[in-house]
């Protein structure tokens, strides 16, 4: 994807936290997949919670007063322009209940265990049973809404990028390449793996490639300079020059000398292998 188009594309999808993209509308005005825009939505959003924690922090106390004054978490949350979810976890770590961010997550993965895990401090107790009843029932709103910061977003984003590695997995043993997985690396005792280390290197579009590391989401400048620095390079340090997947696409111009970007499975016709060699002991 050329570069102008992403930051038009980006630029579209950020909207705020409590609208929804028009998807499918600007997927058949570029004739982008909806995945991929999906995952440029996501990767914005992911990072405008991150650039957001500090300024919700700072007004958090006003905040809270209001939500127990009466007011609405997901209109607080729409005021703001934060994630539902991320407003709903500082809410909870405010409110003298005694909440550490442990049992905040097994909250928002349950809300039934809310009355279960809350410590109120002295003087709380009378006003707990109404307003635990009123989070409760906020909780399961807060994280129906959130389409990036619940967990059921987070159980997603995990799953894709497992079964994509499955994927990988899969069409290198179609095309008889050798590798041992991320698994097979640990019990060697080997650390800072990617996903495959190929047994023996092969030539991918004429580049020498020793391991491919696989990503589902997209590829921007942004986040795959964050990989380089603490992934891509350690790699390329132990094992040489490899390779990284980015299944939803990427940017154009990504490659460096010792990392050969993708976006997709290579054809069997670009890729030359060598013999099998054992695992070093």
């Amino acid at each position: 994807m050329q570069r102008g188009v992403h930051a038009e594309l980006a630029k579209l999808l950020c909207i705020p936290f409590c609208a929804w993209p028009h998807f499918r509308a600007i997927s058949l005005r570029y004739s982008v997949p909806r995945e991929t825009l999906f995952s440029i939505y996501s990767q914005d959003c992911q990072q405008r919670v991150k650039a957001s924690s500090y300024r919700v922090q700072q007004s958090i106390a006003t905040y809270c007063c209001r939500y127990q004054s009466g007011a609405d978490i997901l209109d607080l949350a729409a005021e703001l322009d934060v994630a539902p979810c991320s407003l709903l976890r500082q809410l909870l770590l405010r409110l003298p209940w005694g909440l550490q961010r442990e049992r905040i997550t097994k909250v928002l993965r349950d809300p039934t265990c809310l009355a279960n895990l809350v410590r109120p401090e002295a003087g709380e107790q009378a006003q707990l049973a109404a307003g635990l009843d009123r989070m409760q029932h906020d909780v399961v709103r807060c994280v129906e809404a959130d389409q990036v910061c619940s967990p059921a977003s987070d159980l997603i984003r995990h799953t894709m990028g497992v079964e994509y590695e499955v994927v990988l997995c899969r069409k290198l043993r179609e095309v008889d390449i050798a590798f041992w997985s991320e698994d097979d690396l640990r019990d060697k005792g080997f650390h800072k793996t990617p996903d495959v280390k190929l047994q023996v290197p092969v030539a991918v579009r004429g580049r020498i490639i020793n391991w491919i590391d696989s990503k589902a989401t997209f590829g921007d400048e942004r986040t795959h300079r964050h990989l380089i620095e603490n992934q891509f390079d350690k790699y390329v340090n132990r094992y040489g020059p490899g390779a990284v997947i980015y299944w939803f696409g990427h940017v154009v111009d990504l490659d460096s000398d010792d990392v050969l970007v993708l976006a997709g499975f290579p054809l069997p016709a670009d890729i030359t292998t060598l013999p099998r060699l054992p695992l070093p002991a």
